[in-house]
């Protein structure tokens, strides 16, 4: 007999008995012991999530990693990478980006690309934005701004 998980891990139940078998105690309680290590817990803390140890389904702690890449001056292209700390792997994350005129010679433009999503080796959270805005000569302009966050564990 076999149970699977929602995820599809399988274990083997040692014991399997039919209607009318009387049942050793010892052989059920092993039986279910198999079972819960199989089932995700249920008594996980708030922000806490469920993850695969390599044995067993565990409660475990994620952190969340915000890199403030501030504005853009005079460069429409802005990019920022929000990292997570060695040895944890980015399970989420997102970013946050605007524009500001900061006068009435300044153009936005229009936002031309727009990234969010992971590292390829998972260690972080990448974002990246682009727009076609410009400054006329002598204006201060804020192109962009931009952050990011990675939800590590």
């Amino acid at each position: 007999m076999l149970f699977a998980s929602a995820v599809a891990a399988q274990v083997e139940i040692p014991h399997v008995h039919e209607n009318g078998d009387v049942i050793d105690a010892d052989e059920i309680n092993q039986n279910l012991d198999i079972v819960a290590k199989a089932v995700p817990p249920r008594d996980c803390s708030t922000n806490q999530i469920i993850k695969w140890d390599g044995s067993a389904w565990v409660c475990a702690s994620k952190s969340i990693v915000e890199k403030d890449c501030g504005d853009g001056r005079d460069r429409p292209d802005t990019t920022c990478d929000a990292l997570c700390e060695v040895g944890a792997t980015v399970v989420g994350g997102g970013c946050y980006y605007s524009t500001i005129p900061p006068s009435d010679d300044y153009s936005l433009g229009d936002l031309l690309r727009y990234e969010s999503r992971p590292l390829p080796d998972l260690s972080g959270w990448h974002c990246s934005a682009q727009n076609t805005g410009f400054c006329t000569p002598g204006c201060i302009a804020i192109l962009s701004y931009l952050k990011a966050y990675a939800i590590c564990q």
